[in-house]
C-alpha cells in the first residue's frame, strides 16, 4: 500500500515535446495581462475623447442659438427677456422665444440640467434691473455652457458672478466655481 500511494504522488505531468506547437500556461498568462493592459488604456483614452466630443457639441449648440438670437434681435431690436415668462429656467424660456421660428432644432445638454448656471446651458440678457454700462436694456446677452473638460481660459476678464458688470457679458472660455464655461455674447 505504501508503494502504491507513493507512486500516485510522484507521478508528474509529461514534459512537452519540444517539437509540439502548443503554448505554456505562463505564455498564455502574459498574453492575457498584455491584452488587459491595452484594454484599460483604450477605455481611458476613449472616455476623454467622448468628453471632448460632448464639449465640442455644446460649443456648436451655443453658437447656433447665438445665431438665432441675432435673427430675433434684427426683427425686434431687443433680445428675449426670459424673466417675464413662466418657464422654470432661462433655457426653457429662451426655447419658448426662439423655437421653432428662429431655430429648427433645439439643443439639449447631454449630461446637465439646462437653465441653471453651472449645469448645462444658461441664458441671461441685461435688463432694466441690471443695466449694463453703455447698453440699453435687453440689448446684450450671454449664453453659457458648462463644459466637462478642463480647457485653458481664453478670456481672463470675464466675470461669472455679477451681471451688473460689463465683463459679465463677454465671450470666451472661463473657469468659474472650479468648472470650465464656454460663453458667447454680443460683446
Amino acid at each position: 500500500m505504501r508503494r502504491l500511494s507513493r507512486s500516485l504522488f510522484q507521478k508528474t505531468l509529461p514534459r512537452p515535446n519540444p517539437d509540439s506547437s502548443g503554448f505554456t500556461l505562463l505564455e498564455l498568462l502574459v498574453v492575457l495581462a498584455i491584452v488587459g493592459l491595452l484594454t484599460a488604456v483604450i477605455t481611458i483614452s476613449s472616455n476623454s475623447a467622448r468628453v471632448q466630443a460632448r464639449d465640442a457639441k455644446r460649443k456648436a449648440d451655443v453658437t447656433s442659438v447665438a445665431g438665432a438670437l441675432e435673427i430675433y434681435f434684427s426683427e425686434k431690436r431687443v433680445y428675449p427677456d426670459v424673466t417675464a415668462t413662466t418657464a422654470t429656467n432661462s433655457w426653457d424660456a429662451l426655447k419658448t422665444a426662439l423655437y421653432p421660428t428662429y431655430l429648427s432644432q433645439w439643443p439639449t445638454d447631454a449630461t446637465g440640467v439646462d437653465g441653471t448656471f453651472g449645469s448645462g446651458f444658461f441664458y441671461q440678457v441685461n435688463s432694466v434691473d441690471q443695466p449694463t454700462p453703455g447698453s440699453p436694456a435687453k440689448t446684450v446677452y450671454v449664453l453659457d455652457s458648462t463644459l466637462e473638460g478642463n480647457e485653458e481660459p481664453t478670456n481672463a476678464q470675464i466675470d461669472c458672478i455679477n451681471p451688473n458688470l460689463v465683463t459679465y457679458f463677454l465671450s470666451g472660455t472661463v473657469n468659474c466655481s472650479n468648472k470650465t464655461h464656454y460663453r458667447v455674447s454680443t460683446r
